[in-house]
């Protein structure tokens, strides 16, 4: 399954005339990509899938052949690297026949415990993050009779 995510429409994602695309694989890649990382391939193949995303939206938009002016690819090894998710893992997901999920904020058992994270609520990432950390803080200020007050 793979996605492609075109921000020509977003002012200031790219210079005048440019573009910024963003391509997305769905689908379990960690244990393929920590061997070529132990193996000591990681780097080389990461270069070969970059060159093989290029040349597919190359052919699928021949008006792109040649114009790309930098490249990245992030794998599930690269998420690991920067945030230590669990298995490079970028979001929280659910199997087939699952349901969606909201964890809470604050401990129903451990007094001043709280709770902040990617996974607090599906789909996670980094606005979820962000969620869970406001909702936290207003679950500590609330439980310390202070105002929560976020500087808006």
């Amino acid at each position: 399954n793979l996605r492609l995510y075109n921000y020509a429409a977003m002012p200031g994602y790219a210079p005048e005339g440019c573009s910024t695309l963003t391509c997305l694989v769905m689908g379990d890649f960690y244990d393929w990509w920590k061997a070529k990382k132990d193996e000591g391939t990681y780097r080389a193949e990461k270069e070969k899938a970059l060159a093989d995303f290029i040349k597919i939206i190359e052919n699928a938009f021949p008006e792109t052949k040649g114009k790309t002016a930098a490249a990245d690819l992030a794998t599930p090894c690269t998420y690991e690297r920067y945030t230590a998710s669990y298995k490079g893992s970028w979001m929280s997901v659910w199997g087939p026949g699952g349901s969606s999920f909201i964890f809470p904020s604050a401990s129903k058992s451990v007094e001043g415990l709280y709770f902040a994270s990617e996974r607090n609520q599906m789909p996670g990432g980094l606005p979820i993050c962000a969620w869970a950390g406001r909702k936290a803080a207003q679950c500590l200020c609330r439980d310390n009779s202070m105002t929560f007050n976020c500087g808006e």
